[in-house]
């Protein structure tokens, strides 16, 4: 809104989410159009319109329709008001990364690329105006450059300008102190929608009662705080220090100062005071100096009392005053301080016991004692031998049974189990079949899909070219700018591909969930065959088991039920229902198949049929064109020669004025020679009269050659005026069918393949606007 590029105005509107175009353009570049003219008191004669949050794949969509909202906002001010534009998408979501191939030209402890560094060739588009530009200075990991698209230039930038002027913007951003990412315009659009968010979107602040239970925590944090803002610094020396010096400490001594440090860092680490603390044991006070005690006891009746309120028991343990405490642990070396104003102190008790061990005597028998115990042992023995006897007939009589029974159901178990192989192995089969039926009908689906998928992008290519036509058309001057039946086949062109891609979308969407259902009936079978291979496997195993296999041992709980098992029926239902599943839907996956190739039969000839009319119309249009480009001609021809004739007639009438100017110079130097005459000879005789009446004749013919010569020249700049009016239509036509003949050209690649289409562009300044050549013509 100013002279220098760091004045913004900005307008907000709400639309849809997932909604790229900006649907109130118009109204928005109006509003800000009108606030320009009051700023400045100017029309803007450009318009740079930096476009952030666009897909490559959306930009022929959003140059359409935003472009034709800018001109509408123009237009609606004022009707003969048309500014140039150019339209410039910025991205920044890419993956491309830029690096010097010098190492002297790095910048920064992170080596990136300097400020500026511009890259148009090579890595850009073939023909198409981009580029990338990193104009901002990376200050830690690798920087990203911004990519540029040039979709629309009206004001016939050079490269070399565009990338100076976007660079330029950069440094105008008022937040920072050196040169960003992006253009200020861009930077300051995200801020005032992000701003706006707060004004749109109402924010309820409510505060929540707290829980009666957490009360007695706050309270004890607030303990706590005080305790910490009591501190003059932090506890530097730990008593561990003073442990380490000293040597014989026990176990048990041990074990107190382990139970101490837990107690300490689970109630007092939730705070985080960085301490570790230690037991203190009688070997320990007697190693420290003097007064050290007394403080380090005082420390340890303060920690009592914050247990006990803790626990909710203050009352249970007596209470002492001490007042300005202040307890020093560590040696001189190393020293740390703890204040304490007028706290509350419960008694610390510090007890220490020790268990003295007592030594038992050995135990002492008599001689009888020894010789009874002998006596029991023989008889014990005797007794023994008869009941092993007795045991052992028992014993062989129950191996033959046990052996008998063994070998019977040894068999049994076999047969189940060969009639088990054999049920798994047929379902296994039929699993098999339709896993192999299943998988050729997700291949044909597949191809089907893809085909349907390459239809819809051929129809891109068909939008992209009717957009591409609608845009060209857009360029038209003045009296060209009509309504025609090219511009209305184009829009029906448009609509029709639209329609299209609709339907074909939603056979692709049919055919995406299709296959989803196809290849999860076929993750089941999967499942369900590889489950039946495995049981059968295991079944096998257990087939070819018997007393000498190396790997048989004991289980712990063998006939136990694991989670899961189901009875024979269920198994079966299982796998009847996974085969009729994938039948079902291999049935549906067909009559898809069908569906999806009627549709786009039926979608390829109603966009031919389109693309004949839009044509037919074109070509019409094109003829029409070059008819009145020819009488314009004819026209400029004729009022050439009309020119010629009365530049001719003009110059003769000079000429006629010069010679006649020339007489009358020559009458009045007669006169005025006459007039000198002596005397009586000055008189007024017929040479006198001659002379006076030629200066008449002559000054009224001079006057007639001279208003002559006017009506001459006024006649001959009314032609002039002609001549540029019908120069200026033949422009326009010129341009118009320019326009239409690279309409024509462009449509040609919906019957030429892409790769064999050779495109008319500009390799200098590399874009595909061809309204310089009409500039020119008209300039």
């Amino acid at each position: 809104m100013d002279a220098h590029p760091s004045r913004y105005c900005a307008t907000v509107r709400v639309q849809r989410p997932r909604q790229e175009i900006i649907q109130d353009l118009a109204s928005m570049v109006r509003e800000l159009l009108i606030q320009f003219y009051k700023s400045t008191r100017f029309k803007p004669t450009r318009i740079i319109f930096y476009r952030d949050g666009v897909s490559e794949g959306q930009f022929r969509q959003v140059l359409y329709y935003e472009l034709l909202a800018i001109r509408e906002a123009c237009i609606s001010l004022e009707k003969d008001y048309q500014p140039g534009i150019t339209y410039i998408v910025v991205q920044k979501r890419h993956h491309t990364r830029l690096f010097c191939a010098d190492r002297t030209e790095r910048v920064g402890r992170s080596g990136n690329i300097p400020a500026g560094t511009t890259v148009d060739t090579d890595i850009t588009h073939p023909y198409e105006f981009d580029f990338y530009l990193c104009s901002h200075a990376g200050i830690q990991g690798t920087s990203r450059p911004s990519h540029y698209h040039v979709l629309w230039d009206d004001n016939c930038f050079t490269a070399d300008e565009l990338q100076l002027l976007t660079y330029q913007l950069c440094h105008t951003y008022v937040r920072c102190t050196r040169s960003v990412s992006i253009p200020a315009p861009a930077y300051y659009a995200h801020l005032v929608a992000f701003r706006a968010r707060y004004h749109l979107v109402d924010k309820e602040h409510d505060s929540k009662p707290k829980h009666p239970k957490e009360q007695l925590w706050v309270d004890r944090e607030g303990l706590v705080k005080e305790m910490e803002n009591l501190w003059d610094i932090e506890i530097l020396q730990l008593l561990g220090q003073l442990c380490k010096r000293k040597k014989g400490v026990g176990r048990r001594q041990q074990e107190q100062t382990q139970n101490l440090i837990n107690i300490f860092k689970t109630s007092f680490f939730d705070r985080k005071i960085h301490v570790l603390l230690v037991s203190v044991h009688s070997d320990l006070i007697a190693v420290m100096p003097t007064g050290a005690v007394e403080n380090l006891k005082n420390f340890w009746k303060f920690w009592n009392l914050m247990e006990c309120q803790q626990s909710g028991n203050l009352s249970s343990a007596p209470q002492a005053s001490v007042t300005s405490v202040r307890l020093c642990i560590g040696h001189s070396s190393h020293r740390s301080l703890l204040a304490i104003d007028t706290i509350n102190l419960s008694v610390f008790h510090l007890l220490s016991e020790m268990a003295s061990l007592s030594v038992k005597p050995g135990q002492r028998f008599t001689l009888p004692d020894w010789q009874n115990n002998a006596h029991r042992i023989s008889a014990d023995a005797e007794h023994q031998r008869s009941t092993s006897h007795h045991i052992r007939q028992e014993a062989r009589a129950l191996r033959n049974d046990t052996g008998n029974q063994a070998r019977w159901d040894e068999c049994d178990t076999r047969t189940r189990l060969k009639d088990r192989i054999t049920s798994v192995d047929r379902w296994r089969e039929v699993l098999a079949k339709c896993l192999t039926d299943i998988d050729l009908e997700i291949d044909a689906l597949t191809k089907v899909k893809d085909a349907a998928e390459d239809a819809l992008q051929a129809k891109n290519l068909c939008l992209d070219v009717a957009i591409e036509c609608l845009t060209f058309r857009e360029s038209r001057r003045d009296i060209d700018v009509v309504r025609d039946p090219v511009e209305e086949e184009l829009h029906r062109e448009v609509k029709v591909i639209e329609r299209t891609k609709k339907e074909l979308q939603q056979r692709v969407d049919e055919a995406f969930k299709q296959l989803c259902l196809l290849k999860e009936t076929r993750q089941q079978l999967s499942c369900d065959h590889r489950h039946k291979v495995e049981a059968l496997e295991l079944d096998r195993q257990c087939l070819s088991f018997n007393v000498t296999s190396g790997n048989i041992s004991f289980k712990v709980n063998p006939m136990r039920i694991p989670d899961g098992t189901t009875a024979l029926r269920e198994w079966e239902l299982n796998s009847q229902c996974n085969k009729d599943r994938a039948d079902a839907e291999m049935k549906a996956s067909i009559d898809l198949r069908g569906a999806i190739m009627l549709t786009i039969a039926q979608t390829n000839n109603e966009l031919e049929a389109q693309r004949i009319a839009t044509e037919f119309a074109l070509r019409k249009r094109i003829r029409d064109m070059e008819g009145a480009l020819s009488e314009l001609r004819w026209q400029e021809k004729n009022t050439l020669e009309e020119i010629a004739e009365m530049e001719e007639e003009i110059r003769q009438l000079e000429e006629d004025l010069r010679k006649r100017t020339l007489d009358l110079k020559v009458a009045h130097t007669r006169l005025e020679t006459r007039t000198y005459r002596p005397h009586v000879e000055l008189c007024r005789d017929q040479a006198q009269f001659g002379l006076t009446g030629e200066v008449q004749d002559l000054e009224a013919a001079i006057r007639a050659l001279q208003q002559k010569r006017t009506e001459s020249q006024n006649a001959l700049d009314a032609l002039y005026r002609q001549l540029h009016c019908i120069q200026t239509d033949i422009g326009y036509k010129t341009n118009s069918l320019q326009l239409d003949n690279k309409c024509m050209d462009t449509r040609r690649k919906l019957v030429i393949p892409v790769e064999k289409f050779d495109p008319e562009v500009d390799a200098v300044n590399r874009t595909r606007n061809l309204l310089r050549n009409s500039q020119l013509e008209l300039a």
